[in-house]
Formats: C-alpha cells, structure tokens, sequence
C-alpha cells in the first residue's frame, strides 16, 4: 500500500499524539515549529507502526481536528458500535417533559408509569387489553353505545341501514315534505341480534318502507289499530305471510302517521322477526306487508 509522507507529516504537525503516561509526543504549530518534546526514538517507533502496519492516514487536519477536546473513554466510544440510527432517529429522543406527547417524539412514560396524549393526537389501535380483557369492539361500535349525542337518527331519503350507524338508535323516518316515497333498507340478517327501531316522525301520503336484502324475510307481526274513537275500536294482529319482505306504512288510511313504529331484530341467517304498531282510520283494511325483494 502506498506511504504517503505529506499524509504522515499532516498527522504529525496537525494533531497530538500521545503516549503511554499521557506524554504528549508532538504539537502542532506549523511546518517549521514542530517541537519534539520526548526523544527521535519515540518519533521514529511511531512512525515504524503506520509503516509495518501498512495504513494510510487520508484523514485531514480538519477532520482529526474534530477529535480535539474529546473526553470519552474508549468504552463509552464503544457503546456506539453498531448504532445505525440517524440523526433525525436519535433526535426522536430528545423529550423536553417526561411523560408528556410531543410531536416527531418518542413515547416515554413519566417516574410515575403515566402519559398525556397531545390533544390534537389520534390514537389508532390493533388491540386493546388491560391484562384480562381484550376489547372486541370497534371504535363505531363504542359511538354506537356511548355517544349520547347521536341517539336518534333522521332518514329524509332512501337509505341503507347499518349497525355502525343505526343499531341501537332511534331511527325517524321524517322525509322533509311528506309527500314522497322513503326506503329504507336493512343489513343482510346473520344472527347478530342487532336491534332496529324505526319511528315516523312526519306524516307522509307517498310511502314509507321496511324492506330486507333480497334473500331476507320478515316473521312477525305489526298491531293495526282502528283510530276512529267514535265507533268501537278494533284492532288487527297483521301477520306475516311466507316471503313477506318489505312493511309498507303509506299514510293512506292504514299506517303512516306520526308516531307509528316497527322493530326489526336479526336473530338468524336470512329471518329478521319484526313487530310494530300503527293507526288505521277505520275503512277497509289491507295487509302492511309485500314480497318485493324477491
């Protein structure tokens, strides 16, 4: 390997070195101020080892001059053997208060086991556990059952029901002018037990409807009742038929006024059984029930 004596002499002239018993070899101070401050001989050991070792210092008086006031040990230097963490990486770690989120931090728990989350910061699991339980439910679901701000919802229009958003809750069925026709249509039914209530809330002469995916049906019944005070009142136990698949409350003498409901509760693959109740003015009865998803 090449010897380059410029690159030896940098050495020499620009940098301390050493020797057993902390006594400096050579100090710097230019080409023509070298100061031996031991002996020739320890000059030439140290120049015989880059040479039998065969190394050539590249290194120039700027970079060995990095060196200058370092005070680790070689042990603590070691500690960094291989680190292959960036800059930016360790920067992670550079907390201004225990226990508290930063952004572009590193999470650190306080001396009392405890962690304020920024303010702003989402949280986003896989799992959830406290060390017996794992938590089976998804951040809807939780909203479904403790969001008390959201326990009634409107439908204005057609719309698809589901758990996320409709189990559990009161559903209006209040469509804005009362005058055009409103569906709603429930999940496929897989013995979920979800539970949906639904309500009329405005009065509609087109038609509000109940209806099942296509290969659902309904078993159940909704109570009809004869509003007309002024003759005796009856009422009529309306049963679903085999592939009955949609309830219709049309506001047409048979159902469909404020206050009216039905239920549907999924108890099995394909079958939702349903109840309700609504007002009929007493004229000639017709079923609430069709087959129109079939």
């Amino acid at each position: 390997m090449k010897k380059s004596v410029q690159v030896l002499l940098v050495l020499l002239l620009a940098s301390v070195v050493t020797l057993a018993g902390s006594k400096t070899l050579i100090t710097s101070g230019g080409l023509n101020s070298v100061e031996i401050q031991n002996n020739w001989e320890a000059v030439g050991t140290v120049l015989g080892n880059l040479i039998d070792n065969q190394i050539e210092v590249t290194s120039t008086a700027a970079e060995l001059n990095l060196m200058d006031g370092v005070t680790s040990s070689t042990a603590e230097l070691n500690i960094l053997d291989g680190v292959t963490a960036t800059a930016a990486e360790i920067n992670y770690l550079d907390i201004e208060t225990l226990g508290t989120g930063v952004n572009t931090k590193a999470v650190v728990l306080d001396s009392g086991d405890d962690y304020t989350w920024p303010a702003t910061g989402i949280f986003t699991y896989a799992v959830l556990n406290d060390a017996t339980t794992t938590l089976g439910a998804t951040a809807l679901e939780l909203n479904a059952v403790a969001d008390l701000t959201a326990r009634i919802v409107t439908l204005t229009g057609n719309t698809d029901i589901t758990v996320a958003l409709h189990e559990g809750r009161v559903i209006l069925l209040g469509e804005v002018g009362g005058d055009a026709a409103l569906a709603a249509t429930l999940p496929e039914a897989t013995g979920s037990g979800a539970i949906f209530h639904f309500i009329i809330s405005v009065a509609n002469t087109a038609e509000y409807e109940v209806q099942v995916k296509t290969n659902d049906i309904f078993d159940g019944s909704v109570t009809v009742i004869d509003g007309d005070l002024q003759t005796t009142i009856n009422a009529v136990e309306d049963w679903t038929a085999a592939d009955s698949d949609t309830v219709n409350y049309d506001s047409d003498g048979i159902c469909g006024d404020v206050g009216d409901w039905f239920r549907a509760v999924d108890i099995a693959s394909g079958i939702w059984a349903v109840s309700g109740q609504c007002r009929s003015d007493g004229d000639a009865y017709t079923t609430v029930w069709s087959a129109d998803q079939t």
